[in-house]
């Protein structure tokens, strides 16, 4: 299925060595996914948060990504950025409702092309919502879901098709109310740039 670029999403680091309970009221919380998982590269921001940046201060795009490596990264405080990992998220054009599959448009843009330095880590089924073009949650590591399905050390699947069957098979059972869709997740395996050497204006 020929999915699309959509955006680059920095993501804070989490991993199974260093983690921390996200959850102030769950300070004690266990690392949300069994082994094989080392790091939590699920779509949802709710255990691998993004920066606190408002569109005022770096616009982002319809997805909550930027359309270049430079603008993400202009994103994470230059202190931070050693917390964060740079990735890209090509969308399918499925939408996944009570079993069934629609068509997702997914709009034309001028997103940067991706960089030979990014790997494909996964393939991961989460919310579409507010008009599907707003992540949430991701079942795989926000519900427990890599309990009962085979995922990587990544907590996502390895094909396009484990991918389709999971996010059909989510939106059945409901493990938020969905409707899901498909994301291949990519990482870049560059460094974060050092303080002062982004520039606002790089394309």
């Amino acid at each position: 299925m020929n999915s699309t670029l959509v955006g680059y999403f920095p993501k804070r680091r989490v991993t199974r060595s260093k983690w921390v309970s996200p959850y102030p009221e769950y300070p004690n919380a266990e690392f949300p996914a069994p082994v094989p998982v080392e790091e939590i590269c699920s779509v949802s921001t709710c255990i691998a948060g993004t920066p606190n940046t408002l569109m005022s201060e770096v616009p982002f795009n319809e997805y909550g990504g930027y359309d270049t490596l430079a603008s993400a990264w202009l994103a994470v405080a230059p202190d931070l950025r050693q917390l964060f990992d740079l990735y890209a998220y090509r969308l399918a054009p499925a939408l996944f409702r009570d079993g069934q599959q629609e068509f997702l448009e997914v709009p034309e843009n001028n997103l940067e092309p991706l960089p030979c330095t990014f790997a494909c880590l996964g393939y991961d089924a989460v919310e579409l919502t507010h008009s599907y073009y707003c992540w949430g949650c991701s079942p795989l590591s926000c519900n427990d879901m890599a309990e009962k399905v085979a995922v990587n050390r990544y907590c996502l699947v390895t094909t396009e098709q484990e991918g389709m069957d999971m996010a059909r098979a989510f939106s059945v059972s409901k493990p938020e109310p969905g409707p899901y869709c498909l994301v291949e997740v990519w990482r870049d395996s560059d460094p974060a740039p050092v303080p002062g050497n982004v520039c606002p204006n790089d394309n």
